[in-house]
């Protein structure tokens, strides 16, 4: 009944998602939902809800998770990281053979609201990884992010969609896109919508 997605979020779930899927409503969110998985390996979308991520909860996820053969994308939405266990989730998904839709939005330092070091965490431990299908990418990337970026999606030459949708993309990633674009025949949509690139960006891309 369910699809193959884990959601990581930082926002309650809502009262019918409880109805709708017969769970009764979660108290202590996190060990309710491992309960959930270890007593039904049929339930196959799981959404996780806190406002910060720790190590000890990284493992969890792994185990129960990224480590599950029936899960194939990981959504992380509005949660709250400290580095460490933020590095050791992105180590974890990027030696996953399963995951291979990944979709990241608004993923935030526990202290601050610090995306560029957020990004660098991100991409960094991704960067091997090899057999991603659909990425979404959301987190106010900016052109000196896309370098690095671009390591990434060379790796995984059967990426199908791309969302660097309402990110600050100006006209130096737009190049780089546009050459990406050039060499991947596999890309069917690509989402750059809502950034900061003018007319000149548009020429890049156009070009590249």
């Amino acid at each position: 009944i369910f699809s193959d997605y884990i959601y990581l979020s930082s926002y309650e779930c809502r009262e019918e998602f409880y109805e709708r899927y017969g769970i009764e409503k979660i108290t202590d969110g996190f060990n309710d939902f491992v309960n959930i998985l270890e007593k039904n390996d049929s339930i196959k979308k799981i959404s996780i809800n806190f406002s910060s991520l720790d190590e000890n909860n990284v493992e969890i996820v792994k185990k129960f998770i990224i480590d599950n053969d029936l899960f194939k994308t990981i959504e992380i939405s509005g949660v709250k990281f400290f580095d460490s266990s933020l590095e050791k989730l992105m180590k974890h998904i990027n030696e996953s053979n399963n995951i291979t839709t990944i979709k990241i939005f608004d993923v935030t330092k526990n202290i601050c609201d610090d995306y560029e070091k957020i990004n660098k965490i991100i991409i960094n431990n991704l960067e091997t990884k090899n057999n991603i299908k659909t990425l979404n990418f959301i987190n106010e990337i900016i052109d000196s992010d896309m370098d690095n970026i671009m390591l990434l999606l060379s790796n995984n030459k059967f990426l199908k969609k791309l969302d660097l949708s309402y990110n600050k993309l100006g006209d130096y990633a737009m190049e780089l896109l546009g050459k990406y674009i050039e060499q991947n025949s596999e890309l069917k949509c690509l989402d750059i919508s809502n950034n900061e690139f003018g007319n000149q960006g548009l020429k890049n891309f156009s070009y590249g």
